[in-house]
């Protein structure tokens, strides 16, 4: 028991050192695996959370499942290789969750250019505030 009760007490404290109240995570590629265990991760640690991948129907259900634990999530299906689709995912985040009020223009404009300017980009998150 006692090595329980120390991951529980280290978990705390994890949770108190990483607190992503008001943060907005854009979680790609994350359907399954490494990806859904991250959105899962963050909207537990307090992020509003944005869930995407090419295949809407894959996202859809993770979305879900994170919303059935009574966190904020939102699936917004986007191809990370293709600018527009970008683009658009950074605006409906934007939408959805009102990011930009959080932001100044400068610093919302700053997140635009750097999520829609990397071409070589796969995989990733960005956390706003």
């Amino acid at each position: 028991m006692l090595m329980v009760e120390q991951c529980l007490h280290k978990m705390k404290k994890i949770k108190q050192n990483f607190n992503l109240n008001n943060k907005v995570a854009v979680i790609t590629g994350s359907s399954k695996g490494i990806g859904a265990s991250i959105a899962y991760t963050y909207a537990e640690f307090g992020a509003k959370v944005i869930v995407s991948r090419r295949k809407t129907e894959d996202i859809e259900k993770v979305a879900e499942e994170i919303k059935s634990h009574g966190y904020e999530c939102e699936a917004i299906p986007c191809h990370v290789g293709d600018s527009e689709q970008r683009k658009n995912l950074i605006e409906k985040t934007i939408e959805i969750f009102g990011v930009e009020s959080k932001l100044s223009e400068a610093e919302a404009s700053l997140v635009r250019i750097q999520l829609t300017k990397n071409d070589k980009c796969s995989y990733g998150f960005r956390l706003y505030q």
